[in-house]
C-alpha cells in the first residue's frame, strides 16, 4: 500500500511539473521510509508488569511505518508466548498522537492474529487489550476496529485498570452459549475495517 502511494506521488510530479523533481521527492521519500524501518525497535518498547506483556508504541502509525510496528508487535507477542502461562497482552498507544487507515489495519492485524493463535493452539490465555489516550479515543470514535474494541470491553484509557481487568479476566474455553451470543474475551475477530478513515 505505502509502495502504490510513494509511486502515484513520484509519477504524478514527474508528468504533471517535472521530472527531476519527481524523482528528488522519490529518493526522499525512500531514504525515509527505510530511517524509519531501521528504527522500528525504538518506535516499540515492551515490557512485563504482573505477568502481562506491555507493548508501549511511540509516534505516529501511518502508511510509512505501519507495517514495521505491526512485525514489532508480533515479534514481541512471539517472544512472550514461548515462556508465558498466560499469554496476556497490551498494546499502549497513549504516546501515538495520530493514526491512519494503515495504522488501524496494523492493529486490527495483530489483534485478529492473536485470536487466531487463541484458536489454533486451543489456549484461551491468549488475550490482547488496548489503551489509548483520551485525545487519541476522540479521534478514533468513528473507527469500526475501535468499535468492536470498546463493545468487547478490549480498550482502556489507563494502563494499570487494563493490567488489573487483563489478569481478572477468564482463560477457560468459550461455551457454546457465549460463541453463538459473541460475547467470548478471545472468539473477537471480524472483517477488516473499510479503507476509509473517518476523523472527529
Amino acid at each position: 500500500m505505502a509502495e502504490l502511494v510513494n509511486l502515484f506521488i513520484v509519477a504524478g510530479v514527474c508528468i504533471f511539473i517535472d521530472g527531476a523533481l519527481g524523482l528528488m521527492i522519490g529518493g526522499i521519500i525512500s531514504i525515509l521510509r527505510t530511517a524509519i524501518k531501521s528504527q522500528k525497535s525504538d518506535q516499540v518498547d515492551s515490557e512485563q508488569r504482573d505477568g502481562v506483556l506491555v507493548c508501549h508504541v511511540q509516534g505516529q502509525i501511518s502508511y510509512i511505518n505501519a507495517a514495521q510496528v505491526e512485525e514489532k508487535l508480533i515479534d514481541d507477542f512471539n517472544t512472550f508466548d514461548k515462556t508465558a502461562e498466560q499469554k496476556k497482552k497490551i498494546v499502549d498507544l497513549r504516546r501515538v498522537p495520530f493514526i491512519d487507515v494503515d495504522g488501524i489495519k496494523a492493529l486490527e492485524t495483530v489483534f485478529n492474529r492473536n485470536s487466531s493463535m487463541a484458536k489454533k493452539n486451543e489456549d484461551y490465555s491468549y488475550l490482547v487489550v488496548f489503551v489509548f489516550s483520551n485525545q487519541f479515543e476522540k479521534t478514533l470514535h468513528n473507527s469500526d476496529f475501535y468499535a468492536k474494541l470498546v463493545k468487547k470491553g478490549l480498550a482502556f484509557t489507563d494502563l494499570q485498570e487494563a493490567i488489573d481487568t487483563l489478569n481478572a479476566m477468564s482463560t477457560d474455553a468459550p461455551t457454546a452459549e457465549e460463541n453463538e451470543g459473541g460475547s467470548s474475551t478471545v472468539d473477537n475477530e471480524w472483517e477488516p475495517v473499510d479503507d476509509e478513515f473517518h476523523r472527529a
